[in-house]
């Protein structure tokens, strides 16, 4: 179920899958924009005359409840935050890019909180000096994988300057023996590009609900990312969610917790490398399933909470340099990653998994449904582990020790964060981790959760 304590601030809400999160996502303005109000408005937002925040969506209604507001880069106009602020003071706003920034684009110059500007891009993140944060979706499109249509591949996507390439690309791909169905929507008059290129391109988008359709009816997805693009593109989650298999020009995927070489080609820099026994021998690979984990974490009720754990200006209160400096290592044994592991083995049906390319996430899994109890991992040069928790525990955790927070980088309700600075004492770090060890179990565990809440109840 979507909350109301997230606003979204996107300029379509109609497109992609938006309209599933209805009741949260909201258009900036609330006049339609080819207007004469929008007219007026924009002479006003131009002169830096007063209000501007008159003209300005149905989002301004749900301010009060809203814990936080992500305005989407083409979605902001100046002063929101400002605005925002003055109506709740306690809300957290940030501007979030979902599209590479170019020199044209100055949102990330006027939004005034320079420590809440996020990016889909590494590239512009390293180049502005801004926070990542990967894209999300919904798992309300989810389709297990149906094995139907494996040689067919679908693209639909804006020009961009990619139909020279992406033509090119098709003739490679029918001669690997694939059906290709690709759209390229253009607004070019030029008559001699468009018979140039007539196989591929198209006047105008389809509906996304038409669009999903068609990606049902096709078992290969084609990414194709703008020159000095890094991000990840909407078509890389719909073929995670889709279950479809992806071949992508995306040198940087390699880094992503979810790339395995049998769903995902990458296309090589220089399209004379690409040969038709290469897409070939991808076709034959058997496509894996992607893990729950992978499905959690891309989705939006996770994706969300990232905005929330703001590492960098504050944890639960705490600024990170004063944990640093008043981390006690002599205080407690539970401090360090190994100290972490080694009480996790010692429950049964247990093994340590690095599921994902940067060894600094290391999980403790239990075997027989291979769901992690225990996530550990290094933060401004501290240890963490987050854990799962039953929900009469969670706020108790977290009133008791200022270094027990909602879950980094997890479903805040149902996880939580252990800073691992020596403040929380050995036994209660070893009693969230058997709490989230029969969490993990199911039916399985029930038992002993109920006799292990007995026992700590009446202790406490």
């Amino acid at each position: 179920m979507i909350r109301g304590d997230t606003i979204l601030i996107f300029q379509k809400p109609e497109l992609y899958f938006f309209p599933h999160l209805k009741g949260i996502v909201f258009s900036p303005f609330g006049v339609p924009e080819r207007s004469f109000r929008y007219l007026v408005y924009k002479v006003l937002y131009i002169l830096k005359l007063p209000g501007c925040s008159i003209f300005w969506g149905e989002w301004k209604k749900h301010l009060k409840e809203a814990e936080q507001v992500i305005i989407f880069d083409y979605g902001y106009q100046a002063g929101m935050e400002t605005y925002i602020k003055k109506v709740n003071p306690s809300c957290k706003v940030y501007l979030y890019f979902w599209n590479i920034i170019n020199e044209k684009q100055k949102n990330h110059k006027l939004f005034t909180d320079k420590n809440a500007i996020y990016s889909t891009d590494k590239g512009c993140c390293e180049a502005y000096h801004l926070k990542y944060n990967h894209i999300f979706y919904t798992r309300d499109y989810y389709k297990p994988y149906s094995g139907m249509f494996p040689n067919h591949l679908f693209f639909l996507g804006m020009d961009k300057g990619r139909a020279q390439y992406i033509h090119a690309l098709k003739g490679i791909l029918e001669r690997s023996g694939l059906v290709c169905d690709i759209r390229v929507v253009t607004k070019s008059k030029d008559s001699g590009y468009r018979r140039k290129y007539s196989d591929i391109l198209i006047n105008t988008p389809l509906q996304y609900s038409e669009y999903c359709e068609e990606l049902e009816r096709n078992g290969i997805l084609l990414d194709i990312n703008q020159k000095g693009q890094t991000a990840l593109t909407m078509r890389v989650l719909e073929s995670i969610y889709f279950s479809k298999k992806l071949i992508t020009n995306n040198q940087d995927i390699v880094h992503y917790d979810f790339y395995h070489e049998n769903n995902i080609f990458i296309l090589p820099r220089n399209l004379s490398e690409l040969s038709p026994e290469a897409i070939r021998a991808f076709l034959n690979q058997p496509f894996l399933p992607y893990s729950e984990n992978i499905l959690e974490n891309y989705d939006f009720e996770l994706e969300k909470t990232v905005f929330w754990c703001s590492w960098e200006m504050s944890v639960g209160g705490i600024k990170m340099e004063d944990l640093q400096k008043n981390k006690k290592d002599d205080l407690c044994n539970m401090t360090t990653r190994q100290a972490i592991l080694d009480f996790g083995m010692t429950f049964p049906d247990v093994y340590i998994d690095k599921p994902f390319r940067d060894d600094n996430w290391v999980l403790l899994r239990f075997k027989m449904n291979k769901k992690a109890f225990a996530w550990t991992y290094e933060r401004n040069g501290i240890m963490c582990v987050n854990v799962k928790v039953e929900r009469e525990w969670r706020d108790l955790w977290r009133s008791t020790y200022e270094a027990v927070i909602p879950g980094y980088h997890q479903n805040k309700e149902h996880w939580n964060t252990i800073i691992l600075n020596g403040t929380v004492p050995d036994d209660v770090v070893k009693r969230m981790i058997a709490e989230s060890y029969d969490l993990v179990q199911g039916k399985a565990g029930q038992k002993v959760r109920r006799s292990r809440r007995k026992y700590d109840t009446e202790r406490l």
